[in-house]
């Protein structure tokens, strides 16, 4: 057996071959059979020459065909093999970086699980907070004694130092959107803006009223003072999920500290 058959049979039973040195070695192989193909035919015809009077003639024929055929039964093999050993080396090349997003992507899920539910719930309680100073805003500004000029500006409009939201600037407690996160199976989509009451049509007509009633301003407080236990419940809502999580990080803590004394 030559050296390179030897390497062959080597190459297909190793189980920790390179794919590297296995497209070397087809490369060897394949340039091998040529030169045999070319040895064969070349031992060919010197059998056949007439001149030639050589009992060995034939043998070497023989010879150099099966080493052809050998060599060309083996290509096949060895692409087979490195069509595996490739697959296997480019997994594991891609489990490690999969490995590395995972780690990346658990952090931030974690991440999200902590701060999503805290910050909505202290958006939503600032956001309450800022509606009932602008309900209070518009009272002072609608009912000046004779004489005073001085105005307040809502929350927004004095945190941005401007008099009027110009496009494309918009009221950010007005069309922000948070979807509640995590949900339960009856909680709203949005944890804000809060939910509305349905509008009846008794509600709406008629559509020009001549006068709104005796009431008009108790109703105007009951539907804001709605409004204002409703963003409150969602903003709670969220203040106890936050202390449910940090409950079980805090509990999870103890049982790995225990388990490490344990262990």
């Amino acid at each position: 057996m030559s050296s390179l058959e030897q390497k062959i049979a080597d190459a297909l039973a190793s189980n920790d071959i390179k794919s590297s040195d296995l497209a070397a070695l087809i490369r060897e192989a394949e340039a091998a059979a040529v030169a045999a193909d070319e040895a064969a035919e070349q031992a060919r015809a010197r059998a056949l020459d007439p001149r030639v009077v050589d009992p060995a003639a034939r043998i070497a024929v023989q010879e150099a065909e099966f080493r052809s055929q050998r060599l060309k039964a083996a290509l096949p093999q060895l692409r087979t093999r490195f069509t595996e050993v490739k697959g296997q080396e480019d997994i594991a090349t891609w489990r490690v970086e999969y490995e590395r997003v995972k780690e990346a992507r658990d952090k931030l899920v974690t991440e999200l699980l902590d701060v999503y539910p805290a910050a909505i719930a202290r958006l939503i309680d600032l956001f309450v907070r800022i509606a009932a100073c602008d309900e209070q805003v518009g009272r002072i500004n609608g009912s000046p004694p004779y004489g005073a000029r001085d105005r307040l500006r809502s929350v927004e409009l004095e945190a941005r130092g401007v008099n009027v939201l110009m496009q494309p600037e918009i009221d950010i407690a007005k069309e922000l959107h948070l979807p509640a996160f995590p949900r339960a199976p009856n909680q709203p989509v949005l944890a804000w803006p809060p939910r509305q009451a349905p509008i009846l049509p008794a509600m709406v007509m008629p559509v020009m009223p001549l006068h709104p009633g005796p009431n008009w301003a108790a109703d105007v407080a009951a539907r804001n003072q709605a409004r204002r236990e409703e963003s409150a419940r969602v903003a709670n809502f969220y203040r106890e999920q936050t202390k449910e999580q940090e409950a079980r990080e805090n509990a999870q803590v103890r049982a790995a500290a225990a388990e490490r004394r344990g262990s």
